[in-house]
């Protein structure tokens, strides 16, 4: 009888401590936060919009576009293209969204990046999405880093600043978990969306940027240097002037247009 009890007790025991570790489970995001880094932080739209987010540090804020109640806030990439597509972000960059963190609450703007599509292995493009950053008290200075990448495994992501006035594009690289370009002030992150392709009438749209693109259909598009689909290598040069026909190049990730002053948001936390 004892022995019947004592296992029935280590049983109820072993059951508390799994709810309880469970509670703090963070294997779901592995994928997505650098570790050790990550607090997370809800972005309030309106009432029917909540959007998750992540605080790394004081200063920075990064923010998904994966809402729950509602349409995500980024409902202008999918919807608008491709008609009118070097003009998406209009609408978007004065859009202020609400953080509360900490049982504060704080007023920030939203700054948008799309779209980008991820090249696998098995030569099947699926697309993802960009990243915003919300820039709170130091210029971001950009920084980048090479991986080799197995021929088999996902490349490594990209994601890049939208902006409607065309300046010099920079790039931020986005790695598996382990190799977020994660470096003081600089932050990029992966996550997911639906309908980026929405729009494409055929196989070239699908390869070319699937949803955003600079310049009109068919025409010249500035993409990443160097063999966009097979090069499992891929090193940011930071400012590139190289162009692919969007037409015939088979493009396994989007470029879009990053304008420096756009990056360096000057929209702080308000306590």
């Amino acid at each position: 009888m004892t022995k019947l009890l004592s296992f029935f007790l280590i049983f109820i025991f072993t059951i508390i401590l799994t709810c309880v570790s469970g509670e703090n489970d963070d294997s779901s995001d592995k994928s997505y936060f650098p570790q050790n880094r990550k607090q997370k932080v809800f972005l309030k739209k309106n009432d029917n919009v909540i959007c998750g987010g992540v605080l790394l540090s004081s200063s920075l804020v990064l923010t998904t576009v994966s809402c729950m109640g509602g349409e995500a806030l980024t409902q202008g990439v999918a919807k608008d293209y491709p008609n009118n597509s070097t003009h998406h972000y209009n609408t978007h960059q004065s859009n202020m969204i609400t953080v509360s963190w900490n049982s504060k609450i704080y007023d920030v703007k939203w700054i948008e990046s799309h779209s980008f599509v991820r090249r696998v292995g098995s030569g099947i493009r699926n697309p993802v999405d960009g990243l915003a950053i919300l820039k709170l008290e130091k210029e971001i200075t950009l920084k980048t880093v090479n991986k080799q990448k197995d021929s088999q495994q996902v490349f490594p992501y990209f994601a890049h600043i939208s902006h409607d006035s065309i300046l010099n594009e920079e790039f931020i690289q986005l790695m598996d978990s382990s190799s977020y370009v994660l470096n003081g002030e600089i932050i990029a992150f992966k996550i997911n969306h639906g309908e980026i392709c929405k729009g494409a009438t055929d196989d070239h749209d699908h390869d070319r940027l699937c949803g955003i693109y600079m310049g009109e259909k068919n025409k010249e598009c500035r993409i990443y240097p160097g063999d966009p689909v097979f090069n499992a290598r891929y090193e940011l040069i930071g400012i590139t002037e190289s162009f692919y026909n969007c037409k015939y190049e088979a493009v396994p990730f989007t470029f879009i247009n990053l304008s420096p002053h756009l990056f360096w948001i000057h929209e702080y936390f308000s306590e």
